[in-house]
């Protein structure tokens, strides 16, 4: 999984204006450029092996919450992962099936 960080984008161009106004004070005191981000979505594609699995922010990859790896952990991620595959089978019958799932 890859953190590009907040970048400044017209992604939010949708969103109400005072939402909007408000992002874009926090982008221009915090946010990196759109290369930035998309370098460290690059980074994160070519990491290879080492990284499979990892959370990687910043370049490189980072230690995650020890619970993740607890039974708890295993429980939540199996949870999110078959609510989204519910949630996808709705939009598109038969997803799952098509990428071996």
């Amino acid at each position: 999984m890859v953190n590009p960080g907040l970048c400044v984008s017209s992604l939010n161009r949708s969103t109400n204006l005072s939402f909007r106004i408000n992002r874009f004070f926090l982008r221009a005191l915090a946010g990196r450029s759109t290369e930035v981000g998309a370098c460290t979505l690059v980074h994160g594609a070519c990491a290879g092996p080492p990284s499979h699995g990892e959370f990687m922010s910043d370049g490189q990859n980072q230690d995650v919450e020890r619970w993740i790896y607890s039974d708890v952990g295993k429980a939540v991620q199996k949870k999110v992962f078959e609510q989204t595959m519910t949630v996808l089978e709705a939009r598109k019958p038969g997803l799952g099936k098509g990428v071996g799932v």
